[in-house]
């Protein structure tokens, strides 16, 4: 975690930053505002995490509507806003929401690449979920 003026500085800077980006900027707004909800989720503020990843998702669906093609850009930050989901809800033992973004993370991550760097960290949050569910695949 960090040190409370640190991510306090953090959340400022982030914050101004998402203030400057134009709306018409969907890909920065995406990774500025994964940034500032994966520093609430590692203090422990889940709800407010919650509300950020929501905008996120509202963001990338908007996104999806306006343009026919594929960017592996944001294919890229989407793995890792899935991810950060998927931790989000894995923290709140909400097994089954938890498991769906991560297995949206992964299935993003395999049409990449199939040796994607963040695809080990992905099986082994799939294999911690499902084993704390009880759950083997």
């Amino acid at each position: 975690m960090y040190k409370e003026d640190e991510r306090d500085h953090v959340l400022m800077w982030t914050n101004q930053e998402l203030e400057k980006t134009s709306s018409d900027n969907i890909y920065e707004r995406i990774r500025l505002l994964n940034s500032i909800g994966a520093i609430h989720m590692r203090e422990l503020n889940y709800d407010l995490a919650k509300k950020v990843f929501d905008n996120v998702i509202s963001l990338y669906n908007q996104y999806q509507e306006i343009t026919s093609t594929k960017e592996k850009m944001f294919d890229d930050l989407m793995i890792t806003v899935f991810f950060n989901i998927g931790r989000l809800y894995h923290h709140q033992k909400d097994w089954t929401t938890a498991l769906e973004n991560y297995e949206k993370s992964l299935n993003l991550a395999l049409k990449q690449d199939q040796q994607h760097p963040q695809l080990a960290e992905i099986y082994n949050c799939l294999e911690l979920t499902y084993a704390y569910r009880n759950d083997w695949l």
